[in-house]
């Protein structure tokens, strides 16, 4: 046996395993060293008997509660700092889309609307009343209806491409944000409550 052998058989000895080799007895008889390495693991040995085992301090138990709960609130405080984040994202993409959608979809504006309704020539009492002494027809509302079916058809049109773009514009938009949110509720950590 060598002196590399020797320390592998007192490292073992010290970690608990029961050494009982003759090989190991010849060598020590031989190698003053080693003998000098076994004698003080003896005494290291000895000497740890000695020592009383250490008393954990009488907080110790409160002291670890302390710290779990404290940990706990954390936690949850960090839950709820996400769930801000992300209702703050969702309301904030709400109101992005509900812009982009009002910019690009056409309305008529009620001024428009006044505006024709002053340029329409309105018929005093007294003109209608000659025009129906002297036989002519009154006029009637159909003209103006079929402008205004017409421009109303051309503005249905336009919507319908605006929306057709809009659903196209918006699929990138609909894809990230749910890739998003899918990130953000993966990344949450899930409690369970025990009672």
């Amino acid at each position: 046996m060598n002196c590399r052998d020797a320390y592998e058989l007192l490292q073992q000895s010290l970690d608990g395993t029961p050494m009982e080799s003759p090989e190991w007895l010849a060598h020590l008889r031989h190698c003053a060293e080693c003998r000098a390495w076994a004698s003080a693991s003896r005494r290291l040995q000895d000497g740890l008997r000695l020592w009383a085992p250490a008393l954990p301090p009488s907080d110790l138990a409160e002291r670890i509660v302390e710290r779990v709960l404290l940990e706990r609130r954390h936690t949850r405080r960090r839950l709820r700092r996400r769930w801000a984040v992300g209702v703050g994202l969702a309301a904030g993409l709400v109101l992005a889309l509900t812009g982009l959608l009002h910019q690009l979809t056409p309305s008529v504006r009620p001024t428009t609307i006044a505006n024709r309704q002053q340029q329409l020539p309105t018929p005093t009492a007294t003109a209608k009343r000659q025009q129906q002494l002297q036989g002519e027809p009154a006029p009637t509302l159909r003209e103006p209806a079929a402008q205004l079916s017409g421009a109303f058809a051309a503005l249905s049109n336009e919507t319908a491409k605006a929306g057709e773009g809009l659903s196209e514009g918006l699929e990138p938009v609909a894809t990230s944000a749910r890739r998003a949110v899918d990130l953000f509720l993966r990344e949450l950590p899930m409690e369970t409550e025990t009672n």
